[in-house]
């Protein structure tokens, strides 16, 4: 195929701009290390660490605000008539510009985890895809869900989904429980014993790092950067949600990555269940941006998740016997198919319809 002189320019200096991103990248990656180092000394690292999702010290959270507030200040400023409005591309140039991304985000995010067992590479990878989407592709952030729009409908929204989501887990794990006790593979009077509670400090530590750093940086990444991309070809909704909740996925194996040898993983059971299940999230994560167009509803639903759920203290834990593991997995696909299918096609489109929020123009116009 035979291209222009503007063509190789154009190649050219898209090139150039990526190599100038990625070194922007790593630069802040160093500094950011080198801060984090100096909060956390190598030998106190181990000592700060009780729960790696919500024992963020906070230290860290607040030199990542500060870290934070240029490039939110230079987004809020940058003028829209002088970057173009993102339509699409080819599906091999998604792929391949997704593609390099991931692989420099997750070695870093790999060699972080490995050193702190922390998740404190969200920074330089806010950087990285804020400079990346208005630099190198020269669009406005606000394609990709990254804007403040009918801010209060989605806080809205946020809130009375979260508050639904939490009355159906109630129904089904007191309907899973009821069940498990009449045939017997659970003893009540021992889950009743079972008192719980919660880490208000580390979940008054964690939140705003979950919610401005955690839940931004993977939201804009997997939903408003690849996503969007993808359904703005002729992939298909299925596909596109699929496709990007998987590699969401296999973002978090990074985990489980340790040096030791002779295979590298700590736990390969364990690997493959959080894999799962946060590409799960990662479908439910699509829907919520497919009604809304907006990031804002997925990183508080991402952050909350995050912080709520690992903040929970349990006294101590029932035994789980093989028979009732059965059981309990086989209600889980009983309670848990009708339930999804209630919140994604009832809850979800009525509550987006009653916070007009819901977004009816295809992806390949915006």
């Amino acid at each position: 195929m035979i291209t222009t002189r503007d063509d190789r320019l154009k190649i050219r200096s898209y090139f150039q701009n990526q190599l100038i991103t990625i070194s922007v990248f790593i630069i802040i990656t160093i500094l950011f290390y080198l801060v984090i180092n100096w909060l956390i000394p190598f030998d106190e690292a181990s000592k700060i660490v009780i729960n790696p999702i919500t024992d963020i010290p906070l230290k860290v959270v607040l030199v990542s605000f500060f870290l934070l507030l240029p490039l939110f200040w230079w987004t809020y400023f940058l003028p829209r008539k002088e970057l173009n409005i993102y339509k699409s591309e080819e599906l091999k140039f998604i792929f391949l510009n997704f593609i390099l991304l991931f692989t420099i985000i997750i070695i870093f995010r790999t060699v972080i985890l490995i050193r702190y067992d922390l998740p404190l590479e969200k920074i330089p990878m806010i950087y990285l895809i804020v400079i990346q989407i208005v630099f190198v592709e020269h669009y406005h952030p606000s394609d990709f869900g990254f804007h403040l729009n009918k801010f209060k409908n989605n806080i809205t929204f946020s809130v009375f989904l979260l508050v639904s989501i939490g009355f159906l887990l109630i129904i089904i794990i007191g309907a899973i429980v009821f069940v498990l006790s009449i045939v017997g593979v659970l003893d009540l009077n021992e889950l009743f014993q079972i008192s719980f509670s919660f880490n208000w400090s580390s979940l008054l530590y964690s939140l705003p790092y979950q919610l401005f750093f955690v839940g931004l940086s993977e939201e804009l990444f997997f939903r408003g950067y690849f996503y969007t991309k993808l359904r703005s070809t002729n992939l298909g909704l299925v596909k596109s949600i699929f496709i990007s909740s998987i590699f969401f996925g296999l973002f978090h194996i990074s985990w489980y990555v340790s040096p030791s040898p002779p295979y590298f993983i700590s736990n390969l059971n364990q690997m493959l269940f959080h894999i799962g299940y946060t590409s799960v999230f990662g479908i439910f994560m699509c829907i919520i941006y497919e009604r809304t167009r907006s990031l804002i509803t997925p990183i508080i639903i991402h952050g909350f998740a995050n912080s709520l759920g690992a903040s929970i203290i349990l006294s101590h834990f029932v035994e789980i016997t093989t028979q009732s593991l059965i059981w309990f997995l086989g209600l889980i696909t009983i309670f848990g198919i009708p339930t999804i299918y209630i919140l994604i096609f009832w809850i979800i489109p009525k509550l987006t319809k009653w916070t007009n929020l819901e977004n009816k123009i295809p992806f390949q116009q915006i």
